[in-house]
């Protein structure tokens, strides 16, 4: 859904792209997964309404943690 809805203004750009990544630390029912903190949360997507200025370079509105 948020890649759909970034498409438009995405077509504008010189050299669009979209880079997916993604992690087993999260899923509780993977070897690896669960247990991992910070548990990544999105809450209010503050970090997008900051446009992920210094210090905000998380989406979830507040600043870089490695381990999410």
């Amino acid at each position: 859904l948020m890649i759909s809805l970034l498409m438009k203004s995405m077509m504008d750009s010189p050299d669009p792209r979209v880079i997916m990544v993604g992690s087993v630390t999260g899923n509780d029912n993977t070897v690896g997964g669960g247990g991992v903190y910070p548990i990544a949360d999105l809450h209010d997507l503050d970090g997008f309404k900051a446009g992920f200025e210094n210090p905000v370079a998380m989406a979830d509105g507040y600043g870089f943690i490695g381990a999410k």
